[in-house]
């Protein structure tokens, strides 16, 4: 999980992306909060994966 967003976000900072601002500043935050809530899972400092999985399917979904 941590890889893919890591790439979306490098992808969503790029010059050329073409996505709308506003867009991309929302991916962004949400990029933002899965690689912060993956960290602590990943140090300990939380086990519940649920809104993890939650925001990402939420994410999927939209994209259909």
């Amino acid at each position: 999980v941590t890889e893919l967003w890591q790439f979306l976000i490098d992808d969503l900072i790029h010059p050329d992306n073409a996505l709308p601002d506003e867009l991309r500043g929302s991916l962004l935050s949400v990029g933002g909060w899965i690689l912060q809530e993956s960290d602590k899972i990943k140090h300990g400092g939380s086990e519940d994966i649920s809104g993890i999985i939650s925001v990402n399917k939420l994410v999927r979904d939209g994209l259909k």
